[in-house]
């Protein structure tokens, strides 16, 4: 569900850039023509792809920062290893797929956990799920590590209440009251 609201953003982005390069178009004589059709033949696929991007280059900024506190040397060949790995270059920004963002927020939410931030750390791991479930596999490991961290339950309730009441208000233009 994630997907489509983001999809549905871009679209809107879309449009608008639309409307304003064709509004510039008929009222500025020496405005470039040519660049109408371009960016009605490619801005859609790029704004598609600009998340999952973005998620890459965030995801080797947390690689680099997290090894730079262990090993000042390794850090930015560690980070480089991720940014220029092909596969991760080609499911992004050739392909376009979600799973950058969804490792992103899993990632992240871990880090905040680890760095004792309970409350956001949760609300963004649990995000992920919202995009893409895949990384279901590691909620048993991600729960192992806030218990073990955090025994006090009142502290990973809240949260994780608040993530479900979301996540129902974000059915209904789908379901409707019937079946959230």
């Amino acid at each position: 569900i994630g997907s489509i609201y983001l999809f549905a953003f871009l679209a809107k982005i879309n449009q608008s850039v639309l409307g304003f390069v064709w509004h510039l178009n008929t009222s500025i004589p020496l405005f470039p023509s040519k660049l109408v059709p371009l960016l009605e033949e490619h801005l859609h696929p790029w704004l598609v792809k600009l998340p999952f991007i973005i998620s890459d280059i965030l995801i080797g900024l947390i690689i680099y920062l997290a090894i730079r506190k262990k090993n000042l040397k390794a850090a930015p060949l560690l980070a480089c290893l991720y940014l220029f790995n092909l596969p991760v270059i080609y499911n992004s920004a050739i392909w376009g797929q979600t799973d950058s963002l969804i490792n992103l927020l899993s990632l992240s939410g871990l880090l905040l956990l680890l760095n004792k931030r309970y409350f956001w750390g949760i609300l963004i791991f649990l995000s992920s799920y919202l995009f893409k479930v895949s990384l279901i596999i590691y909620l048993p490991v991600f729960l192992i590590i806030l218990f073990a961290y955090r025994r006090d339950w009142s502290k990973w309730l809240l949260p994780s209440l608040l993530f479900l009441v979301f996540l129902i208000l974000i059915t209904i233009p789908f379901s409707g009251f019937n079946n959230p």
